[in-house]
């Protein structure tokens, strides 16, 4: 699922913002815009993504 900027502000706006989102002034949203740019940068550059890893089969045989 994809969200804009714009679809992303509501929803995420109370986990960041110390204001509510429908009283929310031009600078609060620009922190909330910062804020929200710096977390997508850690997720991208320190995620775990499920294409980076590989399942590994080990074979044995008898009890080695």
């Amino acid at each position: 699922m994809a969200l804009t900027l714009g679809a992303a502000r509501p929803i995420f706006w109370k986990y960041v913002a110390s204001v509510p989102y429908q009283s929310a002034s031009d600078s609060d949203i620009s922190n909330f815009d910062a804020t929200l740019n710096r977390l997508c940068e850690r997720l991208f550059s320190e995620g775990k993504w499920r294409t980076t890893f590989r399942r590994v089969t080990l074979r044995t045989y008898g009890n080695k």
